[in-house]
């Protein structure tokens, strides 16, 4: 993973973290964010 997408996975997990989710829709938005695909810039 590059930086710029580190960057973007890390403040995608902070909005998970900070949202009071219950922990299946935590899990639910912790997979659909670790399932995508970097954007390929090496």
């Amino acid at each position: 993973m590059n930086k710029e997408d580190s960057q973007v996975f890390n403040k995608e997990l902070k909005n998970i973290k900070e949202n009071n989710l219950d922990y299946e829709d935590g899990l639910e938005k912790l997979d659909d964010l670790s399932s995508n695909k970097p954007s390929g810039k090496c």
